[in-house]
């Protein structure tokens, strides 16, 4: 598989699990119990974006992680039909593909944080790598 064939599956496999992410949301209960039911974890990963530069209110460290990122909006909206969440954001500012695998800003590199613990994974990534402003 070339490298831009994978980048390219890379990016289908984000938009498909965001698009099934969203009908998760969608589908639940309007009237229902906020907290009830299972818990579900979402971890979010990616860029500046990702960690919701723009949003303020950020969390202390290097990436400049927003408690207001589209991230925690998602979970929050989520939240208040019923479901049971978590998030956790270990999205970094100045993020690139390549730190998806390897270290940026002094932390671990993304990858390390997908585990089977996590029901839901969102990334935004790329944004960097083609010198958007």
């Amino acid at each position: 598989m070339t490298h831009s064939t994978f980048h390219r599956l890379t990016c289908f496999g984000v938009v498909a699990l965001l698009g099934i992410a969203s009908n998760c949301v969608t589908a639940a209960p309007a009237r229902a119990e906020a907290g009830s039911g299972p818990l579900v974890r979402v971890l979010a990963l990616g860029d500046s974006f990702s960690a919701g530069v723009g949003g303020g209110d950020y969390e202390p460290g290097p990436c400049d992680r927003s408690k207001n990122a589209w991230s925690a909006q998602w979970v929050e909206r989520a939240r208040a039909r019923g479901v049971n969440i978590a998030l956790e954001n270990r999205a970094c500012t100045g993020a690139t593909m390549h730190n998806f695998y390897k270290p940026v800003r002094d932390t671990r590199r993304q990858l390390d944080y997908v585990t089977s613990d996590y029901d839901i994974v969102m990334l935004t990534i790329g944004g960097n790598d083609i010198g958007y402003r």
